[in-house]
């Protein structure tokens, strides 16, 4: 029986491959943090991973630090580094751009070395501090908080037109140049009280609000903050594990367990509170309209009045059955981005496949019209990838992540293998060049050399009659043919 192939022009549905802009990795360098300005700057806030005390970048020599800004260009090249050095247990450490001001937050317990100057905690316990650069890297100064008993620990920051909203836990008073914020808490209780605070960028206090659980549970942890930038309005996420009763600055506010989602207004004043029934989320971003909420394998959908709206849920039904989850989010030109990982074979969003092999891959997709779409996917098969910090600015991804298992040339990009070390750092973009091949040129001078065949699903297949199927080749190119018998 004659066989007839027909090449049909192929219709983007989904990105089969990335393009990476520029890449760079490191076997010390941990990138922790990543925020970008109004101009060309990307700065990454980094510790030394494996504890050397010498970390080369680029060509700076940076010694006895354990944390370093490093600051690139949105091509890749190396501007400057500063490193600072401090001691904690538990470090909770973030980057910030507000105008031409580069925030860094963190906690320690003894002490921290910055440009040369030495600052102290109060008796070897946790305080909280900021440090201000200007966009050249040159140092500006130093603020330590902390509160009269010793126990001042930020979980999340945010900077927006010079005020600035701290997220943490406290345990009596905390100090602001002349004014005394007094945290409320249980009288019986030993445990700390979360606090969030507004202060302008002298640290003068502007208002404050302290929110505790009773003292049959755990007082609330586990933090994340977020602010819309238009109605300025504040949610913030919080976990007060079996406690059966929440207050906020000493009105009782719902009796509520686990995981909750708290709006306030611009003064401290609540605006709802929303019960998530969960004890396990990873982000949360407040856009003007919409909260979303990455949690376990979902994204709950809350819209500005605090009052559920849709669950989008992501599936395996493949090898592993592990299904994708969402770490962070950022937003772009009023868009929302999410950031995720899979370890599965074949996933599903909603009970609908996602059709290409997400297995051991990171992947950036967007949220619009409360659909989840436009899936690009950077990664390996080789070992477990794991997302790090996200940001994006005209629709370019600069992501940092790490592999689990330390190995080489397991980073794919394009369907070619990248040597690499354990951390690393890329920019790629949503430009995917799919276009239709001349059939009777492929295999020849090794021009284009097929990948995988797929279907109209994205599971990997053999050549077959009558089924439309689509052949991946190693430029990045896409056919859909039809083999008619």
């Amino acid at each position: 029986m004659k066989k007839i192939l027909l090449l049909i022009f192929f219709i983007p549905f989904i990105s089969f491959s990335q393009n990476i802009q520029w890449f760079k990795t490191s076997p010390y360098i941990l990138y922790e943090d990543i925020a970008l300005d109004n101009h060309d700057g990307m700065y990454l806030l980094s510790s030394t991973h494996q504890f050397v005390d010498t970390v080369f970048i680029e060509d700076t020599i940076i010694v006895n630090n354990s944390h370093q800004i490093i600051k690139y260009d949105t091509n890749g090249v190396f501007q400057w580094a500063r490193g600072f050095n401090f001691s904690s247990l538990t470090q909770n450490i973030k980057v910030c751009i507000d105008g031409n001001v580069i925030y860094v937050y963190g906690n320690f317990n003894s002490t921290l070395e910055v440009d040369s100057n030495i600052f102290t905690s109060q008796n070897n316990t946790y305080s909280a501090f900021f440090l201000k650069y200007d966009l050249d890297g040159n140092y500006i100064e130093t603020k330590i908080i902390g509160d009269n008993i010793n126990l001042c620990f930020i979980n999340d920051f945010y900077v927006l037109n010079s005020n600035i909203y701290l997220l943490g836990m406290a345990r009596a008073s905390i100090q602001f140049n002349n004014t005394t914020y007094h945290v409320d808490y249980h009288s019986d209780s030993l445990l700390s009280t979360v606090v969030l605070l507004q202060i302008d960028s002298n640290y003068n206090l502007i208002w404050g609000s302290s929110l505790y659980s009773n003292i049959s549970g755990t007082q609330p942890l586990n933090h994340s903050l977020s602010i819309d930038k238009i109605s300025k309005k504040i949610t913030f996420i919080s976990d007060i594990g079996m406690s059966d009763s929440l207050f906020l600055n000493n009105q009782f506010l719902d009796t509520i367990s686990n995981t909750f989602l708290i709006e306030l207004k611009n003064n401290g004043d609540i605006n709802w509170i929303y019960s998530l029934n969960s004890s396990t989320y990873r982000d949360v971003i407040h856009m003007s309209n919409e909260i979303l909420i990455a949690t376990n394998e979902k994204i709950i959908v809350i819209d500005s009045s605090g009052l559920f709206v849709k669950k989008h849920e992501f599936g395996s039904n493949g090898v592993g059955n592990y299904p994708p989850k969402v770490f962070r989010f950022t937003n772009d030109n009023n868009n929302c981005y999410m950031l995720g990982h899979a370890n599965t074979d074949n996933a599903t969003l909603n009970n609908v496949s996602i059709p290409i092999n997400l297995n051991n891959r990171l992947f950036v997709a967007k949220y619009v019209n409360d659909t989840i779409i436009d899936f690009n996917f950077y990664g390996s098969t080789a070992v477990y990838l794991t997302p790090l910090s996200f940001e994006m600015k005209n629709g370019s991804q600069y992501i940092s992540s790490s592999k689990l298992i330390l190995q080489d040339s397991i980073f794919i990009v394009n369907n070619d293998t990248v040597q690499h070390s354990s951390h690393f750092l890329f920019k790629g973009n949503n430009d995917v060049i799919l276009s239709v091949i001349n059939y009777n040129n492929i295999g020849k001078d090794g021009v284009n050399k097929l990948i995988k065949i797929v279907d109209i699903l994205g599971r990997e297949t053999k050549p077959q009659s009558n089924v439309p199927l689509f052949y991946i080749y190693n430029n990045g190119t896409v056919e859909k043919r039809i083999i008619v018998e």
